[in-house]
């Protein structure tokens, strides 16, 4: 079995998609989250001109409440979450992390 990845997409997407399956099929541009992560430091110009959201305009630590499980997971964290809009002060359009 293949490890998950994720991936953060901008322009015009068309496809279609399986929700049985969970599988899809897409045409658009794409990047690695942990690309689009070391992008946002250093080459936002490059993700303005693929349409995808780089400007940081806030963060947060999201956490399950403890002794609960939902859709098999439980005790989960995703630390230092970004949240990323157009520009500053706009509404968030992507959240991603590392960790």
């Amino acid at each position: 079995m293949a490890d998950a990845q994720t991936f953060v997409g901008g322009a015009s997407i068309r496809g279609t998609f399986n929700a049985a399956t969970w599988q899809s099929v897409s045409t658009g541009a794409w990047i690695e989250t942990g690309r689009f992560l070391d992008m946002t430091a250093n080459a936002a110009s490059t993700l303005q001109a693929m349409n995808i959201p780089s400007v940081l305009v806030g963060s947060a630590t999201l956490s399950q409440e403890s002794g609960t499980t939902i859709n098999s997971l439980s005790n989960v964290t995703l630390a230092n979450v970004g949240f990323f809009a157009y520009a500053t002060g706009g509404t968030p359009r992507i959240w991603a992390t590392a960790g």
